[in-house]
């Protein structure tokens, strides 16, 4: 039978052999560590990708380019091409080539032969600057950017609304940069393009933000149509009374005339005759056929000898005043027995 400490005796040097393994593990995981840390190398959480993948790019929506006559489109493309790199975040050359996955028909031929022709050096990366200028030089020529540079120098509001002029004014502004480098001058430039009755009254405000000039601009619109249409409710209310005042004054009024003899003598009124619409006592010339010249019957007054006799007045004798006896208008004076106070009718004085 073997001894008892048999056992203990051999299990003891394992135990002092599995403590040195440890040992030496440790002391490599802290060489390793050491090593990692000194050497710059990134953890493989820390690690992070340059640029965006296709499918980050398709989720943003990116329109397609085809072939289009209008060289302001070609420069919208790229604008809102340009716009959705910044969010993903691109790089250069991805840039080129989600901008390529988006052409299509024409245009995809046209950059399929084209990139084939690019003068690019033998290291030289095809970059999005590259792109742009064969892209500019097909669809949106220089010729035509100096054409839409000048239309924004020379814009102004005239008859479109505010909304149609900003409109206008933010389309036009890409294609000169240089003149609205700043939020201070494309404030002023969208102001001095403004309508007199409009520049005028912001004159004073003194803005510096574009944003704040087309938001008062519009205020200022408004009120000022507002002042324009009470002005001419106003002109059309003073048109009418005039034309009111008009009309009364061509009506015929019944205007009263008074005849004064003397104290105690008749006050009569005198009104229109309705056969020959004048004013007179009596009877009407116009009705029993008298001379209106004379009152005497027998001619009319074309043939009156009273007329005549004024034509045969001496130029001498033009200062004097012929007498002609004057119509049977008269209002005869009775004796003071046969007056009598008050006021009577002047046709009972008439015979």
């Amino acid at each position: 039978m073997p001894p008892c400490n048999s056992t203990p005796s051999s299990s003891e040097p394992n135990l002092e052999n599995l403590e040195g393994v440890f040992n030496a593990i440790r002391s490599l995981a802290k060489v390793v560590e050491k090593h990692v840390s000194t050497s710059g190398t990134a953890k493989p959480k820390d690690v992070k990708i340059e640029g965006c993948t296709i499918e980050q790019f398709r989720k943003m929506g990116p329109p397609s380019f085809l072939q289009n006559p209008d060289p302001t489109e070609a420069k919208t493309w790229i604008m809102q091409m340009e716009k959705i790199f910044d969010v993903v975040g691109c790089t250069k050359v991805q840039k080129v080539s989600f901008a390529s996955f988006m052409l299509k028909g024409e245009a995809e031929h046209w950059w399929q032969s084209t990139r084939k022709t690019l003068p690019l050096k033998e290291d030289e990366i095809l970059t999005w600057t590259i792109f742009l200028d064969g892209f500019y030089e097909k669809y949106f020529l220089e010729s035509v950017r100096e054409e839409k540079e000048v239309e924004f120098i020379e814009l102004i509001q005239g008859n479109k609304t505010v909304l149609q002029y900003e409109a206008k004014f933010t389309e036009l502004a890409q294609f000169a940069p240089h003149i609205v480098s700043n939020d201070v001058r494309k404030a002023k430039k969208f102001q001095r393009g403004l309508q007199p009755s409009i520049r005028t009254r912001m004159a004073a405000l003194r803005l510096k933000i574009c944003s704040e000039v087309v938001e008062t601009a519009k205020v200022v619109k408004k009120e000022y149509e507002d002042y324009q249409k009470v002005r001419d409710q106003n002109k059309k209310r003073s048109k009418l009374k005039e034309s009111q005042k008009e009309n009364e004054n061509d009506k015929p009024f019944k205007k009263k005339t008074t005849i004064e003899i003397e104290p105690n003598v008749v006050q009569q009124v005198i009104e229109n005759c309705s056969k020959c619409g004048k004013k007179h006592n009596g009877v009407c010339y116009r009705e029993s056929g008298a001379c209106f010249k004379c009152g005497q019957m027998g001619h009319h007054i074309k043939d009156c000898p009273a007329l005549k006799n004024e034509l045969m007045v001496k130029p001498n004798d033009l200062n004097q005043r012929p007498k002609i006896q004057g119509q049977v208008f008269a209002v005869t004076r009775q004796s003071d027995e046969e007056t009598k106070s008050g006021t009577i009718s002047l046709f009972s004085l008439i015979k």
